[in-house]
């Protein structure tokens, strides 16, 4: 979803993400993790409906829809990972391979890597290239779930290979203090340690951000949603001692 989100542009310019055939995508990186420059793109968007899109800081990696895998497709990378027909740790070799060209500087503050919960190979190649995690809990019982599963799945990366890996905190999404049923999960969510209390209100703003392309930062810049994310970043980054 986050790359067609962030490439709305190119989207619309070249009529679907098909376009991404032709161009090197994460899938490609797990099988020749050298290509890691050409993979990245820069993100562009307009502030307005008829500006000019520009670059602002933002550069991605995108994936490819599953429907355009072919053979190529995430299920055949994680049973290669799982095999050992792939070398394990591709995304981390990836990574380490960035490097700064005469015509893009990638000085990156941060990299972050979108990943679904799932318990597999894949996920973890994922948490192997990180030095923390980050999860959103919904309000509802999933939620308790799904943290159950990340709390294993994080203690398996660290054995395997990721030692210094560290959970950040779980962060509570989707919060609307109206119903008595958010109030009651956010309560239960809270006897966690690790949950950051600083919690994510459900808000037509982020789907209109999605839907256009546009961080809230950029297009909703004193909503109430877009105070909560910076509050959000701000404890984030205290708890990563990075407070500059």
């Amino acid at each position: 979803n986050l790359t067609g989100i962030f490439l709305t542009n190119e989207i619309m310019e070249k009529g679907s993400l098909n376009f991404l055939n032709g161009e090197v995508t994460v899938e490609d990186l797990f099988l020749k993790p050298e290509r890691v420059n050409e993979a990245i793109r820069p993100v562009l968007f307009s502030l307005t409906s008829r500006g000019t899109p520009k670059k602002r800081g933002i550069d991605l990696i995108p994936a490819r829809p599953k429907s355009m895998h072919l053979k190529k497709d995430l299920d055949n990378i994680t049973t290669g990972l799982d095999t050992g027909a792939l070398d394990r740790g591709q995304l981390k070799v990836a990574l380490s391979c960035i490097r700064r060209t005469a015509t893009r500087r990638y000085d990156y503050d941060y990299c972050l890597i979108d990943f679904p919960p799932a318990a597999n190979v894949l996920t973890k190649d994922c948490l192997g290239a990180a030095d923390y995690v980050l999860s959103p809990a919904t309000m509802d019982r999933s939620a308790k779930e799904g943290i159950a599963s990340l709390f294993a799945i994080i203690a398996d990366v660290k054995e395997e290979g990721n030692p210094n890996l560290e959970l950040l905190g779980i962060v509570p999404v989707t919060f609307d203090k109206r119903f008595a049923y958010d109030t009651q999960s956010l309560d239960s969510l809270q006897e966690n340690e690790h949950i950051i209390n600083t919690p994510i209100r459900t808000s037509s703003d982020v789907k209109w951000a999605s839907e256009f392309g546009i961080p809230l930062a950029y297009n909703k810049k004193t909503a109430p949603v877009t105070r909560d994310y910076k509050e959000l970043v701000s404890v984030l980054l205290e708890k990563m001692g990075d407070n500059e």
